[in-house]
């Protein structure tokens, strides 16, 4: 399979999981996919990052305080200013205001009018 180094608005682009037990996932998933996990940045971040075969394949970090583990699916967008605007204009609710995510980018957490999450 080729390796991207982009990708088109509305495709998804990336994968996490919010966990209520990290040390259990970070097993789980490198039993299950032979994923392995980089620590966390030093900037006192906890999210690991996890690799198959060397290449970035999702990230893994605890959930919020009562919040239920859940995996969260990413689309890529040129404009997530634009994008959260066009979910409340669409019906859905805007969770997570965009923010900047270190040198990735700017993300938002949503959901569509069917409460489905997506980022």
């Amino acid at each position: 399979m080729p390796t991207r180094d982009g990708y088109p608005e509305g495709v998804p682009c990336w994968v996490d999981l919010a966990t209520t037990d990290v040390e259990s996932a970070l097993g789980f998933y490198t039993e299950v996919f032979g994923w392995h996990f980089d620590a966390p940045d030093d900037e006192g971040i906890p999210y690991w990052m996890a690799y198959q075969k060397d290449l970035p394949a999702a990230g893994v970090g605890p959930a919020a305080e009562g919040q239920n583990s859940t995996w969260t699916t990413y689309f890529a967008v040129d404009d997530a200013d634009a994008a959260t605007a066009s979910i409340r204009d669409g019906g859905g609710q805007v969770v997570m205001e965009p923010t900047d995510v270190l040198d990735a980018g700017r993300l938002a957490v949503a959901t569509d009018p069917g409460g489905a999450v997506f980022g």
